[in-house]
């Protein structure tokens, strides 16, 4: 999404299950896998200029299924 002025990632960023992709002055791309009105109301109290939102593709959808967290010390101690 594009907006009218410079914005911050933070106020994207502390909404729950909302990843931050890219934040570059005046455009920012978020993946949001929770429920969409917490983002909408962010997304409206910065003034947007331009959304656009797409489902994701068949390839980042298995890509997320099938995603293993990184191994930590913990893991390894198991």
């Amino acid at each position: 999404m594009r907006f009218g002025r410079v914005v911050e990632r933070s106020p994207f960023a502390s909404i729950a299950g909302v990843s931050v992709t890219s934040c570059d002055g005046m455009a920012v791309a978020l993946e949001v896998t929770s429920a969409i009105g917490p983002v909408l109301r962010v997304i409206a109290d910065q003034d947007p200029v331009d959304v656009i939102c797409r489902r994701a593709d068949l390839d980042e959808l298995f890509l997320d299924l099938y995603h293993e967290p990184p191994l930590t010390e913990e893991t390894h101690a198991s």
